[in-house]
């Protein structure tokens, strides 16, 4: 059986939490931030903390606001 690594994404029907920052262009801790949050919906199996690829597309294909509005208040 091929690792799942290897497997094309559309064949893979969830990632683990680590992986997903890659699939979305975002750090780690800006994922964690989304999922504190809730506006990333995570999956459990066993102390395993995965995110479905239907999640990642869903996140990926709407707006987001910016994570920190306070930097932004400093610029202006």
């Amino acid at each position: 059986m091929p690792d799942s690594h290897d497997l094309p994404t559309d064949k893979r029907l969830r990632v683990r939490r680590s992986e997903a920052p890659a699939y979305l262009g975002i750090s780690q801790r800006q994922l964690d931030y989304r999922i504190a949050g809730k506006e990333i919906r995570t999956v459990r199996d066993g102390d395993a903390v995965f995110i479905t690829m239907a999640e990642l597309r869903r996140y990926a294909t709407t707006n987001h606001p910016p994570i920190r509005k306070k930097a932004r208040k400093e610029a202006e």
